[in-house]
Order: structure tokens, then sequence, then C-alpha cells
């Protein structure tokens, strides 16, 4: 009510003016488009599950599809949000025109951040869904993570493997507080899980033990580095879950990086005179 009030009242500035609200695209337009005509980009679009689509096809409803949000370019219509309505009217042959919403695209980042917002706004999206599109909107964050996991000859999966990393949102925190840190840290983790998973644990554990190294060093220093590559994942992982399970049930939940970090300290330190140069933790 405040902002209508706002709008309405001649000479007085709106808080679309006061806030400087964006504006990023223009209205779509309503149109009867075939199904066939409607295509999907699959460098933003999530993964089609066509036992959902086939789902949807046995019982259509009319009221449930609503519209398809399209985005015409160059003359190509590419489905926005409704990939899987698309698919299951695809699948029956007595449906042949489809109500869509056409916005006018000027790329794939626009299309990209437009997919992002309606999938976070009205169901859930994976992480590796999510960094797909920001990818494809050119999110600096995503693309370094995008680099870093290309560089160590992998690629980025919905499942851990010895040449897939999963664990992107774990990247995507470490990364969007110090991207530096995760750069530095990351061809230690590719070599440590040589030929192995890189899990979450890894990753956040090792991360969190670099930011409380003293001034002037780095688990990348070659003496910490050999000594990390010699105790070997499995052992830092086992010392990791054990700290961890010893100081919160909630370890499992995957966000007690702290004590995954504090474990790993004290499997480095093990048997040395001189330790791992770490700060303190202010309590």
């Amino acid at each position: 009510m405040t902002l209508l009030m706002d709008m309405v009242r001649g000479g007085k500035t709106t808080k679309v003016d006061r806030y400087e609200w964006d504006m990023r695209d223009e209205p779509g337009r309503m149109r009867m488009i075939s199904k066939t005509d409607l295509q999907v980009d699959h460098t933003y679009q999530r993964d089609a599950n066509h036992a959902k689509a086939l789902d949807i096809a046995r019982e259509w409803s009319w009221m449930a599809c609503g519209v398809i949000t399209v985005a015409e370019r160059r003359n190509q219509l590419f489905v926005v949000d409704g990939q899987h309505r698309v698919l299951a009217a695809c699948k029956r042959s007595d449906i042949d025109m489809m109500p869509c919403i056409v916005f006018q695209s000027n790329g794939i980042d626009e299309e990209a951040f437009g997919y992002l917002v309606t999938q976070t706004m009205r169901k859930a999206v994976t992480t590796i869904e999510k960094l797909r599109a920001m990818i494809a909107t050119k999110d600096p964050v995503a693309l370094a993570i995008k680099r870093l996991v290309e560089e160590s000859g992998r690629t980025i999966g919905k499942s851990s493997s010895a040449s897939t990393v999963k664990c992107v949102g774990a990247m995507y925190k470490i990364a969007k507080k110090d991207a530096a840190l995760l750069a530095r840290v990351w061809p230690i983790i590719d070599r440590l899980c040589e030929g192995k998973p890189i899990l979450d644990t890894v990753v956040l554990g090792l991360a969190e033990i670099e930011r409380r190294m003293q001034p002037g060093h780095s688990i990348t220093d070659p003496h910490w580095e050999r000594r990390i590559l010699a105790i070997g994942v499995d052992e830092l992982l086992v010392a990791a879950r054990r700290c961890a399970a010893y100081k919160t049930s909630s370890a499992s939940s995957g966000g007690n990086y702290s004590a995954w970090a504090d474990g790993m300290t004290d499997a480095i330190n093990k048997g040395l005179r001189h330790r791992l140069p770490v700060r303190a933790l202010r309590k």
C-alpha cells in the first residue's frame, strides 16, 4: 500500500527511484507455440528427469501446466521454465500447442539469470545445477571454481569420484570469502586426493587450517605439503571425523568444518617437535 501511495502522489519520488530498483528486461508476450518449436539449452538448464515428465503426461492438467516461460533468442525459442511440462506434452499426441509467455533474450547469460531466479524462488535447486547456471551468467566465483576443477583434470558432476567433483558448494563457500585462499590450497587438495573422490570434509577442513595459519606461513609451504601428502587423505579424514564426533553430535550434517580442521591439525602435528604454526581460535 505504501508503495502504491508513493507512486500515485504526483511529483513525489517513488521507491523505485529512491532505492534505484533494477529492471533487467522487458515484459513478455503471451503466445500459443507448437511444442516441437520449443528448445532446451542445457548450458544452464538442469538435466531432464524423464520419469517426472512421464508422470505429468499420464495425468495432464492444463491448470497445473500454466504457462511456459520462453526466451526468444535470434528467432529461436528456448524454454527457461517448464522443461518437464514441454517434455510431457511431447509424450501426448493430443497436445500440440503450448501456452507460453515469451521474452526477448540478448543471450544465454540473461536467460540463465532468469532460470536461476525462477528455480530458486519456486523449487529446490541442487548445488550443481545452481553453479551451472551461475557459470552461464559469468559469475566470477563460479567461473573460478570451474577453472580450478578443469585444471585438476576433473569435471563437475553429481557424484564424487576420481574424475568428478561434487563438492562445489564447499568450494563456493570458501571462494566467496577468499578466492585466493581456495586457489592456493586447491592444488594440494587435488594431489592429496589423486585417484580418489574429493570430499567436503577435506576441502573445508584444509581451507580452515590455511585460514588459521600464522602470517607468512601456508600449508602449501614445501615442508607442510610433504607432511600432509605423507599422512594421506584417509588418515586425515579419520582424524577430522573423530574430532568432529567428539566435539558435536551435529558433525554429520557437514557443517562442522572447524572441528574437522582441529582433527586434521592434530594428525599433522602428531610426533612433531615444531608444530603447525596456526593461530589459536578466539573463544
